[in-house]
């Protein structure tokens, strides 16, 4: 391969570009599924499921071979210029030969995963979604014995000597298998970004002051999951930072009048109906909206009207979303003069 003439190369480095650009199109409608699954498609119990993985898998296989390829057309077209030192000229050529090796051995590596993942994927599914507690047992019983034949001797040397020749495969490609470990991880981290501002999107929340005669509180929420609202009623005292609590108001979910739409898939397989249908029903975050609204009479929990002079508001927000929990805090300021209130704001829009 070291004596390739000038044709040669440039028909390898043009079958080479035109794999590559195959390569490309597959990788950019792979990624665009992608971004739409994890940005859209989320699943009830567990956020991601199989397909979420697979689709993982195969953007990082196509993307490590584009990037393979594109390093092997660099160095190849190093090998177009001219030399006039002839050691430099064949370390360029050594380079182009060493990437283009180095696009079969990430072939075998990829082809190695792909495997492995849909193996370790179907069987998981499989036990976890379509088999009874029968079958369950049965796996585990087949399990067992597989950790007993090891246990003999015979069996234990053939299973060492198995292991030590994978070992023997693996480690010279090892560069490979964390170049691939690291390209999934950057891919992951992409992807559950996506979900993370997909979740966020269209969160609004809108609290409206009425202040006159009285003091009530108009709360409305969208999209955003609340555990609980917390009020705090403080007296502030004249020209100083000193507060004093008089009241802690919680309010539950419950307490919410909601008004909601979802748009619920449940997929099908081939395997027969999911035992837990939980794990097979997925949100379309682009077709839900859930609204929550709730009014509430400051006065109708204080114990004793309010004296004149400056008070505070102090509310915190607290929810649970799919990819963690997130407190919204909110101060406002009003005063109380005869039978008058007035505050500091009257609306507050939040987009989150």
């Amino acid at each position: 391969m070291n004596n390739l003439n000038p044709i040669d190369r440039a028909s390898r480095l043009g079958i080479t570009l035109t794999i590559l650009g195959v390569t490309w199109f597959t990788l950019v409608k792979f990624s665009s599924f992608l971004l739409t699954m994890f940005s859209q498609k989320i699943y009830i119990n567990s956020l991601y499921s199989s397909e979420h993985i697979l689709a993982l898998v195969f953007v990082t296989i196509f993307l490590t071979i584009f990037i393979v390829g594109v390093k092997y057309v660099y160095f190849e077209l190093k090998t177009f210029k001219d030399y006039t030192d002839e050691t430099t000229f064949n370390k360029a050529k050594n380079m182009a030969n060493t990437s283009f090796n180095d696009i079969f051995t990430i072939l075998k590596v990829t082809l190695a995963l792909l495997f492995f993942t849909i193996m370790l994927v179907f069987n998981i599914e499989i036990i976890l979604n379509y088999l009874n507690l029968l079958w369950k047992i049965i796996y585990l019983i087949f399990g067992i014995c597989f950790i007993l034949l090891f246990i003999i001797k015979n069996t234990r040397l053939k299973f060492i000597e198995n292991v030590k020749n994978i070992i023997i495969w693996v480690k010279p490609k090892f560069k490979h298998f964390s170049f691939l470990l690291y390209i999934s991880f950057l891919i992951f981290v992409l992807a559950f970004s996506y979900t993370t501002l997909s979740v966020s999107k269209g969160q609004i929340i809108k609290i409206n002051f009425q202040s006159n005669s009285s003091l009530t509180l108009d709360i409305e929420v969208a999209n955003f999951n609340i555990e609980k609202v917390k009020i705090y009623i403080f007296k502030l005292e004249d020209k100083t930072e000193d507060s004093k609590l008089l009241k802690e108001i919680i309010l539950d979910r419950g307490d919410f009048n909601e008004s909601s739409y979802n748009v619920l898939e449940t997929s099908s397989s081939l395997w027969g109906e999911k035992k837990n249908n939980g794990n097979s029903t997925t949100i379309n975050l682009n077709n839900q909206q859930t609204v929550l609204k709730h009014n509430i009479d400051i006065k109708h929990y204080l114990n004793e009207d309010l004296n004149d002079g400056k008070y505070r508001i102090k509310m915190l927000i607290d929810s649970k979303q799919y990819t963690g929990s997130k407190t919204l805090e909110l101060v406002n300021d009003f005063l109380k003069s005869a039978d008058k209130y007035t505050v500091n704001k009257k609306e507050f829009v939040i987009e989150l």
